[in-house]
């Protein structure tokens, strides 16, 4: 092989960026789409008054100081490293921080420098050459301090050269002292040497500058290294980790920063980029020895293509033809096709013309999109921690080998994709969220990263997965941010053989010290688990919680509950549970079919469980090619860049026989390795439909691996297409009847030919198959006996005698196949018993199901009557849980789904076994789900608890300041210490007074406008003006819309109601607050969904508050008016000395809150939701309607009706002061009107009326009554 053919292996890594002091917090920020921009400390500018947010091509000023700052994160002990501290406090701050970094690089990768021979190891690092604090101090000491001194013996020659000496050495003694020991801190170049010096690197050191291209550059000359046999070993990387004012007057001077201090690649709001800070480092090897010496492999480097622009327009602007060239150049040397990148790390600044100009390059390397839909994500991290110049290589090629190690594609932060970038006509489309990568192409998956310097210089960096396999997928790193730093959900179990046992043992941990890190609160949930497991039979309670504080919430919560006495048992949706006796019986898994599936379907879990995804990976492999969209695209459907028809496209392939039954399988099989680890064993199975396949499988009768499975999915698919494509299948549609007692639905069911009752989901739910005109005639029956009807996106018969062609195909490709015995029971929906146990009739049985009614509800009968307790749905949405619980009902049972939708299964996962636990399931500690317990194969030895109490680099650049003895001593020095003369006072003209109370009154009038808006132009809410330098996270992030909404609901009282809209900061929003408010408002991170709807629901409440207090003369500001709330979570309003205050009720939803307030005897609910956020229709109203709810089922089953009948119930609910604590079946809809919006619900007999409005693109409802 040819050297520039060697491929290079990424053994180790390690960074230092914004909010992140290592990169498996980099990497968590990442996925969390955590925004490390921020405003500059106050002594960042130190006392330079240079901050003009109007300058405008003024080298001499700034018009921002926002950016991604190290701040407190800039730390180095120079004890660890065996250097001076004198040498750190004089020298280049980036020189010490390179040192840190490339150090635990090595650590990291195995080869710490006292534990390997790095006689043949090197580093090189990119790195600019700005002005910083070190060479400011120098500049300082020597020029400019001989300039003045040579001014002053100008201007005060008087003062004689002795005395100015002394003023200047006055000077000189406010900087920072450049010892002997900092001098080598001064050189750019020590920055390699001083790194070789202190590890023991004995290969070539040097810096390299291009510019923004600087890492990838360091990286290809590194590689390069190794590839000539020079080195064995190499450090590569860029360091960027002070930035100064200075830097940012270059880049403002040239328009290039943006104003509003945000930094969005590719996004329509775009308006310049934002500078950031960091060091990255990574270390290097030959991929051949790598894998000899079994090393951990993040990703391999195929080639590095590089370029110059040549000549062009500009020497700053991009040039398309230059950018092109350095990618090509790159897919030559690897010889890969660009086809096969999965993942585009870009340059992507935020600045117009390079976005557009990148794209455009990518598109003439990627070609034009094929197939409407795109393939290829791509994002920039520089929209999360700035532009890290000389660095921002680093993160990009960090970020991306960790999106190869763990399989997940990070997302970007971006809004509204700039339409005029023609994404659309690219393969790409921006990843605004965390994905799975899944991969069905038969080559690895690949990445490849830009970067292009200012002064026209080009890199195109193509990285590969590592070829070790997947066992090293870093699943701890995903489940929580700062993995090992941050608290993960825990489980606590408890057990006692009566109740006072049991309430002295959770007692025991309400005792539990609060201050409890992430570690100790792990080893907290792990010994109750131990003693819980001691005790035999009893009374069992389970917990789920966050973190300690959480955990003692809801220890007082259950100890309340235990001191009922009737209490057998009890099941919260914040996760407490708990059994008076253990549940017994046998358990069984339940493994859905076709119409499980849905967009994004158990997303998290593909993320954090490498075995998962793998499943999907395997069954996406398949059709690889085959199809014209791949069934990830389905499954996983870009987040951008798509339009209505593609969308509908991908939705629609989703529900097709063949993506579905697929994707449904995979993930039935994936569930069933989880719950298998999680140590829940089953001793009877039974398949719903398709599912029946996945049991079948799972249970072992059939005697298949993977491979296997996979071709005979491929044979069944083929045998699939040739009957459908024959026409010996006639189609029809699929009709769900729901919300019909059985025997009503037979008799409608038999009165019309034609139809075939193809399945019996559960007592409240059947399916119906037959010719359209059928079909139609049949659904106006059931819908006028109050049915809701909703029709499937498949036209096939299955399950009727239709499909026996398919059938008798699919019967003949089990021949031969090896069956065996299994040591669970397998049940049949085909026959509502157990599979026989002979092979041929178990083939038989098996194939039955794709002719025969779906006999679910038998099934379950059968089995409940065969001594099932238990039941778990082993797959993806919950469907067959909610069918079981209407099939059983108020009898002694469990039915738990491992997937949760609004939860996300991982989480969710928790909760299923604090379910088991607590009906007695014996399990141990579930090590699965603690990312403390899982993948030591990627756990990096942090040491963040040392790091923290290291010295703060001084970085910010030296600023003479005096105080008032030194001002003294230096206007004496140079004769200037005679008292100031008093301007001579101006004579003052006499005024009209006619004019002058004008004036005044003006004056007046406008001062009181003035002090009441956030900022000048944008009317908003009664605060101070903003100082257009403060920070932008604690101030309003967006303007404050006020609407009245009173007018929209006709009422018998006098009604004040608001809606607001917008995203107030911390310092504009405590002007608003009372003093009970503050604590808790200062408690919230303002960059949170939760702190917008507290915010905005207290601004609105008291904006309608004071229209109440209004309209009774009495004046109040929003601070004056307390938003608390009730022991049941109700709000009310206080006002100092105001005794009788009216009702008032809230309700907010991703920024945006309403609030209504009424006089007394008058209570209020409002709730306001919008249709968009109901992806399910059918499924939600079937959550929250009961069967008295008739009126509501005989309205369309769609999201307007779902989220109008949702926000009725809850505008009732807080109407009666109470909230609906998780029951929708307490508030029964008696009348709604679609016309007029008019309802009435009925709660313990009360009925409350309600008024429910189209607003803003949801629903607004207002229910009232009044009260005693």
């Amino acid at each position: 092989m040819s050297a520039d053919r060697i491929d290079i292996a990424i053994v180790g890594m390690a960074g230092l960026y914004p909010d992140a002091p290592d990169i498996d917090v980099f990497w968590s920020n990442i996925l969390n789409c955590h925004d490390a921009v921020r405003e500059a400390d106050e002594s960042w500018l130190g006392g330079a008054d240079i901050l003009d947010p109007g300058a405008d091509g003024d080298m001499s000023r700034i018009y921002t100081r926002r950016g991604g700052f190290l701040g407190d994160l800039s730390r180095f002990d120079p004890r660890r490293f065996g250097t001076m501290p004198v040498s750190v406090e004089g020298g280049q701050p980036d020189q010490f921080l390179a040192l840190k970094v490339c150090q635990d690089a090595l650590v990291d990768a195995g080869y710490a420098p006292d534990c390997a021979d790095h006689t043949r190891t090197g580093v090189i690092l990119g790195h600019a050459v700005h002005a910083h604090r070190a060479n400011s101090n120098g500049m300082q000491q020597v020029w400019f301090h001989a300039q003045m001194r040579s001014i002053l013996n100008d201007l005060f020659p008087e003062a004689g050269a002795q005395r100015i000496a002394e003023a200047v050495a006055l000077m000189q003694d406010k900087l920072p002292t450049i010892a002997v020991e900092a001098v080598p801190g001064l050189v750019p170049n020590i920055m390699t040497g001083r790194i070789c010096n202190r590890l023991g690197l004995m290969g070539p050191n040097y810096i390299i500058d291009a510019a923004c291209s600087s890492t990838l550059i360091a990286v290809n000359i590194a590689a390069n290294e190794l590839r000539a046999g020079r080195a064995d070993l190499m450090l590569a990387g860029g360091v960027n980790t002070t930035t100064s004012p200075l830097v940012y007057n270059v880049f403002c001077s040239i328009g290039a920063l943006s104003r509003q201090g945000i930094i969005r690649p590719f996004g329509a709001e775009a308006a310049g980029t934002v500078l950031g800070e960091g060091a990255g480092a990574l270390v290097l090897k030959r991929l051949e020895d790598a894998l000899r010496d079994e090393d951990r492999i993040y990703g391999v480097v195929k080639a590095v293509g590089q370029s110059s622009d040549g000549k062009s327009t500009g020497l700053m602007a991009p040039r398309l033809e230059g950018e092109v060239l350095a990618m090509r150049r790159a897919y030559e040397l690897s010889r890969i096709d660009p086809a096969s990148i999965g993942l585009v790390e870009a340059h992507g600044t935020g600045i117009p013309l390079g976005d557009r100009t990148e794209v455009n390059a990518l598109r003439e390397v990627f070609g034009a999109r094929i197939g409407g839909i795109p393939q290829v994500p791509i994002g920039s991290v520089k929209s999360m921690i700035g532009h890290c110049i000389p660095a921002a290589g680093s993160a990009a090629l960090i970020k991306s080998a960790l999106a190869l190690t763990h399989r997940i594609v990070p997302p970007t932060l971006c809004g509204e994709v700039d339409p005029g970038l023609g994404l659309e006509q690219t393969p790409f489309y921006v990843a605004t969220e965390a994905r799975p990568w899944v991969n069905s192409a038969p080559t690895p998956r690949r990445a490849a990263i830009n970067a292009f310097g200012f002064g026209g210089i080009n890199a195109h960096l193509v990285l590969e997965e590592s070829p070790l396999g997947r066992d090293l997928d870093a699943t701890a790193c995903y489940l929580r941010p700062g993995v090992d730093t941050a608290f993960v959900e825990q489980v606590f179990a408890f057990a006692a053989p009566e109740r006072d046992g049991l309430i002295a043992a959770i007692s025991a941990v309400s005792d539990a010290d609060a201050g409890l890190d992430p570690a100790g609160f792990a080893t907290l949930a792990r010994e109750t688990w131990q003693r819980a497991r001691a005790v035999g039979s009893g009374e069992r309670m389970t917990l789920v919680a966050a973190d300690p504080q959480d955990l003692a919430k809801k220890v007082k919560a259950a100890l309340k509950q235990l001191g009922k006495p009737g209490l057998r048992t009890l099941q919260t949706r914040n996760g407490i549970y708990y059994e008076a006796a253990p549940m017994g019986g046998k358990v069984a898994f339940l493994f859905p079919g076709e119409m499980a599936q849905y967009p994004g379907l158990m997303a998290d879990a593909l993320m954090a469980f490498p075995p998962v995804r793998d499943w999907v990976d395997f069954i996406a492999s398949l059709s690889d090619g085959q199809r014209a969209l791949r069934l990830q695209d389905a499954v996983f459907p870009p987040s951008t860049c798509v339009d209505d028809a593609a969308k509908a496209r991908l939705n629609a392939a989703l529900h097709q026989v063949d993506y579905g039954s697929e994707i449904v399988f995979a993930a039935d099989q994936a569930v069933f390795w989880i719950l298998r680890r999680l140590g829940i064993r089953p001793e009877g199975m039974l398949g719903h439909s398709t599912g029946e396949n996945a049991a079948i499988v799972a249970s072992g009768r059939l005697r298949l691996d993977r491979a296997a499975v996979g071709e005979m999915i491929g044979r069944m698919n083929a045998a699939f297409n040739s009957v459908n494509e024959s026409g010996a299948v006639p189609q029809g549609v699929l009709l769900t009847v729901a919300g019909l007692d059985r025997a009503t639905f037979l008799s409608v069911f038999e009165r019309h030919e034609g139809l075939h009752f193809t399945m019996d989901n559960c007592p409240n739910q059947a399916i119906m198959f037959g010719p359209e005109s059928a079909v139609d005639a049949a659904q106006s029956d059931l819908v006028a006996a109050g049915a809701v009807c909703t029709r499937l996106p498949i036209c096939w018969g299955y399950h009727t005698d239709f499909v026996a062609p398919m059938a008798e195909r699919f019967r003949s490709l089990f021949a031969g196949v090896q069956t065996g015995p299994s040591d669970v029971t397998l049940y049949s929906c085909a026959t509502a018993a157990p599979f026989p146990e002979g092979a041929e009739e178990m083939l038989d049985t098996a194939i039955l199901q794709y002719v025969s009614r779906v006999r679910f509800t038998e099934a379950i009968e059968r089995m409940y009557a065969d001594g099932y307790r238990v039941f778990v749905e082993c797959g993806p949405n919950a469907m067959l849980t909610a069918f079981v619980r209407d099939i059983l009902g108020e009898r002694r049972f469990l039915c738990e789904s491992a997937d949760n939708r609004r939860r996300g299964m991982v989480s969710h996962l928790r909760h299923l076994v604090a379910r088991l636990v607590a009906a007695g399931i014996d399990l141990d500690y579930p090590d699965l789900l603690d990312p403390a317990e899982t993948n030591e194969g990627l756990r990096r030895r942090t040491r963040r608890a040392e790091d923290a109490r290291a010295p703060l680099l001084p970085s910010n650049l030296p600023f003479l300041k005096f105080d008032s003895d030194e001002k003294s001593r230096l206007r004496s020095l140079l004769g200037c210490d005679a008292p100031a003369t008093a301007s001579a006072a101006q004579p003052k003209v006499a005024g009209m007074p006619e004019t002058e109370a004008a004036m005044r009154g003006h004056i007046e009038v406008m001062d009181v406008f003035l002090k009441g808006q956030e900022r000048i132009g944008r009317i908003s809410l009664g605060a101070p003006a903003l100082a257009g330098a403060a920070r932008r996270d604690r101030h309003a992030q967006g303007p404050i819309g006020v609407l009245d909404i009173a007018p929209f609901f006709d009422v018998p009282f006098e009604l004040d109601a608001v809606m607001m809209r917008g995203q107030p900061g911390l310092d504009a929003m405590a002007r608003h607050l009372a003093e009970p408010e503050r604590s808790e408002a200062a408690r919230m991170s303002q960059r949170t969904a939760r702190w917008t709807e507290w915010a905005l629901g207290r601004l609105a409440a008291k904006h309608a508050a004071r229209g109440w207090l209004a309209r009774r003369g009495l004046r109040a500001e929003n601070a004056d008016i307390a938003v608390l709330k009730t022991e049941a979570g109700a709000p009310v309003l206080s006002v100092a000395g105001q005794q009788q205050m009216p009702s008032v009720s809230i309700s907010h939803v991703e920024g945006c809150a309403v609030a209504a307030v009424a006089d007394l005897p008058w209570r209020v609910g409002i709730d306001f939701d919008r249709p968009d956020r109901v992806r399910e229709p059918t499924g939600f109203l079937g959550a929250v309607l009961c069967e008295a709810e008739g009126v509501a089922r005989a309205l369309p089953a769609n999201a307007e009706t779902a989220i109008r009948i949702w926000t009725a119930k809850e505008a009732a609910a807080k109407a009666v002061g109470q909230g609906m604590q998780g029951r929708p079946e307490a508030f029964v809809l008696e009348m709604l009107d679609p016309v007029t919006g008019r309802a009435r619900v009925v709660h313990a007999g009360h009925g409350i009326k309600i008024q429910t409005v189209a607003i803003m693109g949801g629903f607004c409802s207002l229910g009232f009554v009044a009260a005693g």
